[in-house]
């Protein structure tokens, strides 16, 4: 309990209701070693690659889930010391700006008529978007490229974009 000094009011303070210790049940249980086992998955063969990275071919060849011995730093000198590669990531993080920009606007603003407006075909359209979701996108390329070509969009990180 506190006193009136603790408080300027002079109310004194109410008390914490006792902690409770709350047991994990299976399911959380089980939904955390899900989580991890999918990390593991997803992120082991990043790790695996980078680590192949500070190995030559010889000693990928004898022993392919080794740690390098000795580390070889030559190949990741050469690429970050590359002009060529740092145009490379300055495109790719262009390209990955243009292409988030415009699926942001274009998908408030649909998503804006769709939520707040009704009109005739409303639900007809939010049906052709749920469906284009589930459209390959490898049946789409070469429409998507002869779309591009028309457009004179070769060459150009608004063509990636789109």
């Amino acid at each position: 309990m506190t006193t009136t000094l603790d408080r300027p009011t002079g109310v004194p303070a109410p008390e914490a209701p006792p902690r409770r210790r709350r047991r994990a049940s299976l399911n959380t249980v089980l939904t955390y070693v899900i989580a991890g086992i999918v990390a593991v998955a997803s992120v082991g063969p990043v790790i695996y690659a980078v680590l192949n990275g500070f190995r030559d071919n010889g000693q990928i060849a004898s022993a392919p889930v080794a740690l390098p011995d000795p580390w070889v730093f030559e190949k990741y000198e050469l690429v970050l010391t590359s002009s060529g590669f740092w145009r490379q990531v300055l495109n790719s993080a262009l390209v990955a700006g243009l292409t988030t920009a415009i699926v942001v606007v274009f998908g408030v603003m649909a998503a804006y008529a769709l939520a707040r407006y009704r009109f005739r075909g409303r639900e007809g359209v939010y049906t052709f978007f749920t469906i284009g979701l589930l459209f390959p996108l490898t049946v789409a390329i070469l429409p998507l490229f002869i779309l591009v070509r028309s457009l004179q969009l070769i060459d150009n990180p608004l063509g990636v974009a789109l």
